[in-house]
């Protein structure tokens, strides 16, 4: 009997961890403009257009779990907030994965601060950022220059927000 339970457990360990090693865990932080922790966000997890994952307000801190071979979105929206996605993709072009977990964190701007300018919702519809696998580092990691281009258009919308302001005050 206790052979059969041992063996049992072993079988069970053996199959989570082939299932881990299918797998990639995005962990992050959903934080305010202020770096504060923000809790009671809608986070959801789309599998190509499908949703894969859905939690209405989800804790500040968030892992979730995406099978390779893969394109995802994760969005997370807050009443008062600009929603964010970032796209990820789990493919690895038959490179071996060393590290299977990927941390990050979510800012979550007011959205107040955006509303009326133009082109802030084609800037804020788009994932800030994308995340693949890095071949060079082996590791998932940002894409750089889509990264550079979107932290670009919302640091022009800042600007935008800053001369709108400024313009307000003078008058």
């Amino acid at each position: 009997m206790k052979r059969i339970l041992a063996l049992a457990i072993s079988l069970l360990c053996f199959v989570i961890g082939l299932k881990a090693q299918n797998q990639v865990f995005a962990k992050f932080k959903i934080v305010d403009e202020k770096g504060e922790l923000l809790k009671d966000c809608e986070v959801i997890l789309y599998q190509r257009n499908d949703i894969a994952f859905h939690k209405e307000e989800a804790k500040a801190k968030v892992k979730l779990y995406m099978d390779l071979e893969n394109y995802y979105t994760i969005e997370v929206k807050k009443k008062g907030y600009a929603t964010k996605r970032i796209a990820f993709d789990t493919r690895l072009n038959n490179e071996p994965l060393d590290r299977n977990v990927f941390d990050f964190y979510v800012e979550m701007p007011g959205i107040h601060q955006y509303e009326g300018l133009a082109n802030s919702e084609d800037v804020l519809d788009y994932p800030i950022t994308v995340i693949q696998y890095n071949e060079k580092k082996e590791l998932f990691d940002y894409n750089t220059d889509y990264t550079n281009h979107s932290v670009a258009a919302v640091r022009e919308l800042k600007r935008q927000v800053f001369i709108a302001h400024s313009a307000a005050e003078l008058e």
